[in-house]
């Protein structure tokens, strides 16, 4: 089967679930159709709302994603931070379909966000965001864990603003020393990308992994921040310069820190608008 087949029966076979129930939960409407699943808003009997995710049938004989799917979710039983949406184990339906249920979010995707903001976010709207990753990244680290494969439309705004992740992406567990202080480097480097599209709008590559991202960034694709927003705040155009940079510098080696050097900046920030904004008073 090519893709443009692949393509259609899985729009086939997501539109032929509406209306069905699974786990007592009845399918009301898509919610999204990604690569190897597609996601239904559920409604139980009591009114209460669910997501459900299904697997995709015509990927059943592909055992490298059946892998994947399988693997992505035997995760789900460690102790994870609750930042990740809360789900259950896989379970199966009446025709082989493999299934998870999972928290119904109220929100937008930082994708939606950023489509309505198409010069990126002010700084004191993207840096919260930035730093709730931060926090996140440094909690799976600390129990040698790793998510490896972040993109930008894997992570939810909910309303009130708390950041939630979607998937578990290529979540690990470090054995080896050397290896889980590699993928840990690549998560806090993917942390940096991402704080570079929020800041900066830059979508081009949105849908590929913010690693990816940062490739293109080490192969000079991506230009400084400040050439992208002019009117950033110098420092923090030359921390995330520094932070993007092929060579990682000490104040970069653990999620904490860089935690840590944002907020500072995030005060530093809002200081310089405050005087900016007691200036032009002043003049008025």
């Amino acid at each position: 089967m090519d893709r443009t087949e692949a393509r259609e029966t899985v729009l086939t076979q997501a539109h032929e679930r509406l209306g069905s129930v699974a786990a007592g939960l009845r399918l009301t409407r898509i919610l999204g159709i990604g690569s190897i699943g597609t996601t239904y808003e559920a409604l139980s009997e009591d009114g209460s709302r669910r997501a459900i995710k299904f697997f995709h049938r015509v990927l059943s004989d592909d055992t490298l994603l059946r892998c994947r799917w399988a693997a992505e979710h035997v995760a789900l039983q460690q102790d994870l931070p609750e930042a990740f949406v809360q789900a259950s184990q896989v379970q199966h339906g009446a025709q082989g379909d493999q299934f998870l249920v999972l928290e119904r979010l109220q929100g937008e995707s930082v994708e939606a966000c950023l489509l309505r903001r198409s010069l990126g976010l002010p700084p004191l709207d993207a840096l919260p965001l930035l730093e709730q990753l931060l926090e996140v990244l440094d909690a799976l680290h600390s129990r040698k864990l790793y998510h490896g494969e972040l993109k930008v439309d894997d992570l939810f705004i909910e309303t009130g603003g708390r950041l939630r992740l979607r998937t578990l992406g290529a979540l690990g567990r470090g054995t080896d020393d050397n290896a889980f202080a590699a993928a840990a480097r690549h998560d806090r480097f993917s942390a940096g990308v991402l704080g570079f599209v929020l800041l900066s709008g830059h979508r081009s590559l949105q849908r590929r992994s913010l690693l990816e991202l940062g490739d293109s960034c080490e192969r000079g694709e991506l230009p400084s921040l400040e050439q992208v927003v002019p009117s950033i705040f110098p420092p923090l155009s030359s921390h995330f310069d520094a932070w993007l940079g092929a060579e990682e510098l000490p104040e970069f080696a653990s999620a904490a820190r860089i935690l840590r050097d944002l907020q500072r900046l995030k005060q530093e920030y809002a200081a310089s608008e405050q005087a900016v904004l007691r200036a032009v008073r002043t003049r008025l």
